[in-house]
């Protein structure tokens, strides 16, 4: 059960900064040629892993 209650911890960890991520991206816009597209991918990169997470901590309390 302690591992159980880690891992979620964790993942619940990736899941925020992941989030605080994407809107820290959001709101800093490189000011070079192409940097929208720089901001998507990374945006994506970001929202793909909080998906991510959170799917895999559904998944942890459907377990237990």
């Amino acid at each position: 059960m302690f591992f159980i209650a880690l891992i979620y911890i964790i993942l619940d960890s990736i899941e925020t900064i992941s989030m605080t991520a994407n809107i820290v991206t959001y709101f800093h816009t490189p000011n070079i040629i192409g940097g929208e597209e720089i901001q998507a991918e990374k945006m994506q990169f970001y929202l793909i892993l909080a998906c991510a997470a959170r799917t895999l901590k559904i998944f942890l309390l459907k377990l237990i």
